[in-house]
């Protein structure tokens, strides 16, 4: 079974699929650890990258947030400064 991320998978569910909104999205939760074990070497290396790719776009969102909600906790002080200079 090929995953969305082209990654080669055996015969059993991948990690790597698509969520609606079209980001990858893992699925190893229904492979139990020790049946991962058990894959062959090409199996896991699959694995192990639609893993690292799902992680890096994890990353990556969390990052991205983070610089939305810094800007806007600064344009929010920004604001309160400016209320409070108009004040006086």
């Amino acid at each position: 079974m090929d995953s969305p991320g082209g990654h080669r998978v055996g015969g059993r569910l991948g990690c790597a699929a698509a969520d609606l909104t079209g980001h990858p999205a893992v699925l190893c939760t229904q492979i139990p650890a020790a049946d991962f074990i058990d894959l062959r070497p090409v199996d896991r290396l699959a694995k192990l990258r639609a893993l690292e790719e799902w992680l890096d776009w994890q990353l990556n969102s969390t990052r991205r947030k983070i610089r939305e909600v810094t800007a806007q906790v600064e344009q929010d002080h920004r604001a309160r400064e400016r209320a409070y200079a108009e004040q006086r």
